[in-house]
C-alpha cells in the first residue's frame, strides 16, 4: 500500500465474477455488489477535524530507535503509527467513523466485460476499491472473470465443441442435421458413409478472439446412436439389410 498525494493510497478489493458462455460471446455489463471501505461523508476520509502536532513522534512522522549491537549503536527509523507519517493528528475525532476515515458499505458498481475474455483474464476499475486514508486516493476493484460450463457446448480456447448422435440411416445413406451454435442453430450436411467420431469444422461458429478480429471454429463430433430396445420386427428389418450388405 503505497503513498498517494496528501495520504495513504486504499486497498485494491479483489473479486471473482461469474459470466455464461453466452455472456461472454456477447460482451455484458453487469451489476455486482461489493463490500468495501468508503471514505467516511462526515469527515471526508481524514478522521476528524483540526490538525494538531502528533504527540507521539513531535511532528516528524517518524519514530527513532537507537539499539546496541556488538556493532556499536544503529538507529532503527520507521512510520510513525499515531499519525501514519503525517506529523499530524487530528484536533477532534469524527463521531461518524470513530477516527478511522472510512466506513464499510456494500455497494454496486457496474462492470463491463469485452467479448471473448477467458477464465483467469481480469479487469481493473481504477479508484473503485478501498477508501484510501489521510484523503489518499481509493484502491482498484480487481474483478476476475469466472467462467460456467455450458451443458451443450464445451470451450476450447477461441473453438467451441460439439457431440450430436446421428441415425445408423443419416450415417450410412447421408443427410442433414440440425446443430446448436451460440447464436442460434445451423443445418450440418452429413455425407454417406460417416463413421462414429467424424469430426465437421463450422469456420467462424466459435467465440470472438479478444480485442481482435474474426472468431474460432465450432468443431462437431458425431457420433452413431444405436437404439438399446428394438421391437420385433426392427430387429427382423436389420437381420435382413445384414444380410444384403
Amino acid at each position: 500500500m503505497g503513498r498517494g498525494r496528501g495520504g495513504i493510497r486504499g486497498q485494491d478489493v479483489q473479486l471473482r465474477v461469474t459470466f455464461t458462455l453466452q455472456e461472454i460471446y456477447k460482451g455484458v455489463t453487469k451489476e455486482i455488489r461489493i463490500r468495501r471501505y468508503e471514505a467516511c461523508p462526515v469527515c471526508k476520509g481524514f478522521g476528524g477535524t483540526g490538525d494538531r502536532v502528533c504527540n507521539t513522534c513531535k511532528g516528524t512522522g517518524q519514530i527513532r530507535r537507537t539499539v546496541s549491537s556488538i556493532f556499536g549503536q544503529m538507529v532503527n527509523i520507521t512510520t510513525c503509527n499515531a499519525c501514519r507519517g503525517r506529523g499530524k493528528t487530528v484536533e477532534k475525532i469524527c463521531a461518524e467513523c470513530k477516527g478511522k476515515g472510512k466506513t464499510e458499505k456494500v455497494s454496486n458498481v457496474s462492470v463491463k466485460i469485452p467479448a471473448g475474455v477467458k477464465e483467469g483474464n481480469y479487469i481493473v476499475l481504477k479508484g473503485q476499491g478501498n477508501a484510501g486514508s489521510d484523503g489518499g486516493p481509493a484502491g482498484d476493484l480487481i474483478v476476475v472473470i469466472e467462467e460456467t460450463e455450458d451443458p451443450v457446448l464445451k470451450r476450447d480456447n477461441n473453438n467451441l465443441i460439439l457431440k450430436v448422435p446421428i441415425s445408423f440411416p443419416v450415417a450410412t445413406l447421408g443427410g442433414s442435421i440440425e446443430v446448436p451454435i451460440i447464436d442460434g442453430k445451423v443445418l450440418l450436411t452429413i455425407p454417406r458413409g460417416t463413421p462414429t467420431g467424424k469430426v465437421f469444422r463450422l469456420h467462424g461458429k466459435g467465440m470472438p478472439v479478444l480485442n481482435g478480429y474474426g472468431r474460432g471454429d465450432e468443431l462437431v463430433e458425431v457420433y452413431i446412436d444405436i437404439p438399446k430396445n428394438l421391437s420385433r420386427e426392427a430387429e427382423q428389418k436389420i437381420k435382413e439389410l445384414n444380410n444384403l450388405i
